[in-house]
């Protein structure tokens, strides 16, 4: 498998090299002459890999008894007989053929793979002498032998027949050479070559609509509509001879029989092909009544794209783009698709090149050959070695993930028109336009970012925690004894408990004993495990007992507390020397969940920011305090309540939206290209369930896109162009986002930098403005340059060490007002808690370990999500809450990325330039970072993945309009893969098996 990949890579490597360099620049001459001998050389490889290669043991058992069967018994019994035979008449006839060779002499197990093998591999030969033949009608003779040369040596067409042992090529011979007949305007023989091809394989009726396609338009086009009609129904008669004729030797009820039994066999959702229902995990999955009238849905709409294709692509190789998308769409959408049924279009997509000459053509070609390949070759040297791989491998979901982007990418290139033609040089230049006013908002934009903004607020308000959770309660001091009496005696089922302020842990244990109605100790527990503000439910496994004594180690505030039988019926105490802890009964649930607690870091930042309200003594001190105090705000305006004290994060999460909507904006100047980034990003799985927890990250995400937006603002500004002051103000605010988000986390000290670095290059380019317009003072572009470039670089730097020093600096100090309230020591207070942080967070972290850790260059590829909660309802329905990212956000953004990093640094590019800075800003440091780290810490990088997904769209879409709509239907597969994973971000119930059959892609991935 790993040769066939690097073979696979060398092939694409040396197929775009030489048909983009070697070629348009003649560095290499091909001669006609020489490919005979490559056509040889080609047979040769495939006859040592037939020998060397048993083939796939099922196909060349059957292959190899039928026409042994075939040249003993004739055409008449075969179908008749009790043998298995699910091949159509039209190869029989060669495997006849086959079994007098096999008779001739005996041989070994090499060489009858050889024998059997031999068709097929001379099939691919011939293919690709009449790609030669098409290919120099349009193309020089020297391209065209290069072409053909690709297609003898393509991977996927020689694991196909020289390696598996298969038969594509062979009724792949006689289709290609109908859609070259129709294409020529012969309809009659046209007619007769496909149906030989059906004849040969039923999946060849997938090609139907395409000659359908072909003679409306004859007949709509034809000076005599009544003879093209004629001639249209010769076509389908001769056809139908031709395919009578080749089954009368079989029997044309026995060959009836054995289509309907082949259409009717393998009733699976898929059998291992990497497409929609591969993604889905239903290989080998029995078919119901509801997948098949989902699989069988798409092949009117797969017509109906078919038809675009044909009518609106373009128009000299409709035929072969036609058929390619019908086979590539069939085999990704439909039901029961083998992993070899996308082979077709590969050959098309070349003969559409040969047609031509389109960029699009060869491009799509190289990408239909590294997806079949990569399919047919892991069925054959991996699945087939261990079955039970398929289950358990990320390569299928990646790969079937991959494979539906091709198919959007295929869709919307066969029906675009506006691609370059290989062989022309490449446009470098394209015209300055005058786009200042794009970046402005206008109504549609407004209604844009309302509707995603309400929207993304209904999905993330929804279940975000309950709005009501024990406030009064009872201070149970040190050494004190809480003493509860029953009615009666009763066997203990269970007892619930929801501290608050103060955990009960190892250093704050609380002692509960039971007494019967004598008072004679029944049993005593030990609690040392209760976080704050969660209840904790304690199982008492039957416990006798009347009376309860409660007592703490140290002070402890206890906000609610119930009693339950062995039938969980709540118990209503006769007395208490506390009755504050029995005044909420109703709030008391039936387990925990995370709607009524606190889960993950919640049980710091959640207690400090009620901390912080009430005066108490600082618990969480590892981080600056503004982040805790925007969580305090929610809990005074909704209670100390799950609800109070997630919304402040969930409001930010929010309004991070906008945000993003007005700088991708900014960047590219299309409204509905800034849906598209607005959409990926709102619905990137780390913004949902980050920006849902209790913690700080989300407030540090939301500054530092805020700061980069308005740095921004100031690169693409000049102050000789605008008014000083005008450039001044967004400094101002991004100096401002600055120091909020610093005084949120030390992590914008990170982002800091970057924006540092943009500064100064900003100020160099206008260094180097100054100096052209000194050393060229005639030009008229560089008038006033020279008279304000020395007064206004020294306001600027001025005006920068006020907006990124001193109020930054001052924002941080009084975010430390209610932590100083708590400890009561001043200024000497936030001096210490720096230095304590630094070394909590340089030493006294280094030796942590944390089971869902993970390292920086983990994060980029998801390899370990963060889970946060989990929760058990039924014995069929968990609840779980991971952190990770959308993978149609985090992998699309690794190419996304590093192309915005070779626009950068080779193009210097200066969007590129930008982005690359933001995103490295966020993400290097951590490189140099020892102690424990989490994949939410690579949250900050998220805004400029999306944006740097956004810009490569961007530049795509100057090639062709029709990009945008291919966005589109990339921003509805992000929606829809995050309705697929919303259970385990959510906590929503979900049934295991399904999360661990469909959304647990890694073995690493631990989501419920």
């Amino acid at each position: 498998m790993l040769i066939v990949t690097v073979f696979t890579a060398l092939y694409t490597i040396g197929c775009v090299f030489l048909l983009n360099y070697a070629v348009k620049n003649s560095y290499i001459k091909t001669s006609p002459k020489l490919l005979p001998i490559c056509a040889a050389a080609a047979l040769l490889l495939r006859i040592i890999l037939a020998y060397i290669c048993p083939g796939h043991s099922t196909d060349m058992s059957c292959f190899s008894a039928w026409a042994d069967m075939l040249y003993r018994d004739g055409f008449s019994s075969f179908y008749a007989s009790d043998a298995f035979t699910d091949y159509p008449p039209g190869y029989m006839y060669i495997l006849r053929f086959v079994g007098f060779i096999k008779s001739l002499y005996s041989y070994t197990a090499g060489q009858e793979s050889v024998i059997i093998k031999m068709p097929a591999m001379l099939c691919d030969i011939i293919m690709g002498m009449l790609i030669f033949r098409i290919a120099k009608n349009n193309l020089t003779c020297e391209k065209a032998g290069l072409i053909s040369i690709f297609y003898l040596f393509n991977p996927a067409v020689i694991v196909d027949s020289a390696v598996w042992g298969q038969v594509d090529s062979v009724y792949l011979l006689p289709l290609v050479g109908a859609l070259l007949l129709i294409n020529g305007g012969k309809i009659i023989f046209a007619f007769i070559a496909f149906a030989v091809s059906v004849i040969f394989k039923p999946q060849a009726l997938i090609f139907t609509p395409v000659f359908l396609f072909s003679a409306w338009e004859y007949i709509q086009n034809g000076a005599d509509k009544k003879r093209s009609v004629i001639t249209v129904l010769a076509g389908v008669l001769s056809a139908f001879a031709a395919a009578v004729i080749l089954i009368l030797p079989f029997g044309i009820k026995n060959t009836l029989l054995q289509y309907i039994d082949t259409l009717d066999s393998y009733s699976y959702a898929t059998v291992n092909a990497f497409n929609l229902w591969g993604l889905l995990g239903m290989n080998w999955q029995e078919l119901n009544s509801v997948t098949k009238i989902i699989g069988y849905a798409f092949i009117p709409l797969i017509c109906i794209g078919a038809g675009f294709v044909y009518f609106k692509g373009e128009k000299s190789s409709r035929h072969f783009t036609t058929a390619a998308f019908l086979g590539f769409a069939t085999y990704m959408l439909t039901i029961k698709m083998h992993e070899r049924y996308a082979f077709c279009a590969i050959a098309l997509m070349l003969f559409a090149f040969c047609v031509d000459g389109k960029r699009k053509s060869f491009i799509t070609y190289i990408l239909l050959t590294i997806s079949q390949i990569l399919n047919v070759a892991w069925v054959y040297f991996v699945y087939e070695k261990n079955p039970s791989a398929y289950y358990h491998s990320i390569y299928i979901n990646i790969a079937s993930a991959l494979n539906i982007l091709l198919l959007i990418y295929v869709c919307f290139m066969l029906t675009s028109t506006r691609a370059s033609v290989l062989f022309l040089p490449k446009i470098t230049a394209y015209k300055k336009e005058n786009t200042a006013a794009d970046s402005r908002c206008n109504r549609y934009d407004l209604l844009a970012i309302l509707i995603i903004t309400l929207v993304y607020s209904a999905v993330a308000l929804f279940n975000l925690g309950d709005t009501k959770a024990p406030e009064s309660g009872y201070l149970l001091k040190q050494g004190e004894q809480l003493d509860i009496s029953f009615a009666g005696e009763y066997s203990m089922g269970e007892m619930r408990l929801y501290p608050q302020s103060v955990p009960v842990d190892k250093n704050n244990q609380l002692t509960v004993s039971f007494f019967d109605g004598n008072y004679n100790l029944t049993e005593t527990k030990v609690l040392t495990d209760c976080e704050v503000f969660a209840w904790h439910l304690e199982p008492l496994e039957g416990i006798c007992a009347k009376h309860i004594v409660i007592t703490a180690q140290k002070d402890t505030y206890i906000g609610e507390l119930s009693f339950f039988d062995t039938d969980l019926n709540m118990l209503t105490p006769q007395f208490s020397s506390a009755e504050e802890l029995f005044d909420e009964n109703t709030l008391v649930p039936q387990r925990e969940t995370y709607l009524n607690s606190t889960y993950f870091d919640e049980i710091y930042h959640a207690r400090t920011a009620y901390e912080f309200i009430h005066g108490l003594d600082v618990y969480e001190w590892t981080h600056p305090p503004l982040g805790k105090i925007f969580i305090s705000l929610g809990i005074r305006l909704f209670g100390m309540n799950p609800f109070g004290w997630r919304i402040a994060g969930t409001v930010f999460g929010i309004l991070m939206l906008p945000f993003i909507y007005l700088f991708s904006k900014k960047l590219f100047k299309k409204t509905w290209l800034s849906v598209v980034v607005t959409t990926a990003f709102a619905f990137d799985f780390m913004h949902f369930a980050q920006t849902r927890i209790a913690t700080i990250d989300v407030y540090i995400t939301f500054f530092v896109i805020a700061m980069y937006y308005f740095m921004y603002s100031y690169y693409s500004m000049s102050f000789y162009e605008h008014k000083l002051s005008k450039t001044l103000l967004p400094l101002l605010f991004s100096g401002i986002c600055f120091g909020l988000g610093t005084a949120c986390k030390w992590t914008g000290i990170y982002a800091g930098a970057g924006l540092c670095v943009i500064f100064f290059m900003t100020m160099h380019k206008r260094y180097k403005e100054y100096l052209y317009a000194k050393a060229n003072p005639n030009d008229k572009g560089c008038s006033g340059i020279t008279a304000v470039f020395g007064k206004n670089t020294v306001i600027t730097l001025v005006f920068c060490v006020g907006a990124f020093v001193v109020i930054p600096v001052i924002i941080y100090a009084l975010s430390y007002i209610p932590f100083v309230g708590c400890e009561g020591s001043g200024l000497m207070t936030i001096i210490k808690n720096q230095t304590d942080m630094f070394v909590y967070h340089s030493r006294t972290v280094l030796s942590s370990t944390h089971p869902y850790s993970s390292k920086w260059y983990e994060w980029i590829i998801m390899k370990r999500p963060i889970w946060y909660y989990s929760g058990t309802v039924t014995e069929n329905l968990k609840e779980g809450i991971s952190a990770f990212g959308n993978p149609l956000v985090w992998w699309l953004g690794i190419p996304a990325v590093i192309f915005v990093i070779y626009k950068a640094v080779i193009k210097k590019d200066s969007t590129a330039i930008f982005l690359t800075v933001g995103y490295l800003a966020q993400l290097i440091p951590w490189v140099f970072v020892d102690r424990v780290v989490f994949i939410y810490h690579y949250f900050p990088c998220v805004p400029f993945v999306v944006l740097c997904i956004g810009y490569c769209i961007s530049i795509m879409e100057k090639h062709d309009k029709n990009v945008k709509y291919a966005a589109f239907l990339y921003a509805a597969a992000v929606v829809i893969l995050f309705a697929l994973f919303y259970p385990v971000l959510s906590g929503l119930p979900v049934n295991p098996q399904w999360v661990d059959k469909f959304l647990r892609w890694f073995s690493s991935w631990v989501l419920i």
